[in-house]
């Protein structure tokens, strides 16, 4: 079983507009933020035509 972390951050991106390219930055960013004590979760909606995303971000 998976030791429980002390500390999750859940995060909801709705970029549906033009800024959507920030978005994936701020993804890339949360990945980095992930360590061994902190899960980094988030929710992730784009444009319509594109399916919501969830990520769970883990130590590398």
């Amino acid at each position: 079983m998976t030791p429980l972390k002390p500390w999750t951050v859940m995060v909801y991106l709705a970029a549906d507009n033009n800024l959507d390219n920030f978005a994936v930055d701020s993804l890339k960013q949360m990945k980095a933020a992930a360590t061994d004590s902190i899960n980094v979760v988030a929710q992730f909606y784009t444009v319509p035509k594109n399916s919501t995303k969830r990520y769970l971000f883990r130590q590398q």
